[in-house]
């Protein structure tokens, strides 16, 4: 992902939409892995207080799904059977799956 994407195309939270909540522009949570101005890997996070949904970044590409937890578990396979992902991202992954998934 881009800054200058990001910076320009301001993404909102898909959750908040979904939720009925304010349009909340997302924020970069954590940037574990980046390249050239680009984050490789990371976190993309709502700083609305009633939201605070997370999203990860693979692969330069932000997965920006309002069921962050569907969408996980439905790849999770895809997702987690790679080995070069950081163990960090690799963790929070495993949080938005939650017990018993993997």
């Amino acid at each position: 992902m881009k800054y200058v994407h990001f910076e320009s195309l301001e993404p909102l939270c898909p959750a908040c939409r979904v939720q009925n909540f304010d349009e909340t522009h997302l924020r970069i949570g954590s940037v574990i892995r980046e390249e050239n101005d680009e984050v490789i890997e990371g976190t993309l996070r709502c700083p609305n207080p009633a939201c605070g949904s997370g999203f990860p970044i693979i692969d330069g590409i932000p997965i920006l799904v309002a069921d962050l937890t569907h969408y996980l578990t439905q790849h999770a396979h895809e997702i987690l059977w790679r080995h070069d992902l950081d163990h960090r991202l690799q963790s929070e992954l495993g949080d938005a799956l939650g017990p018993g998934v993997v």
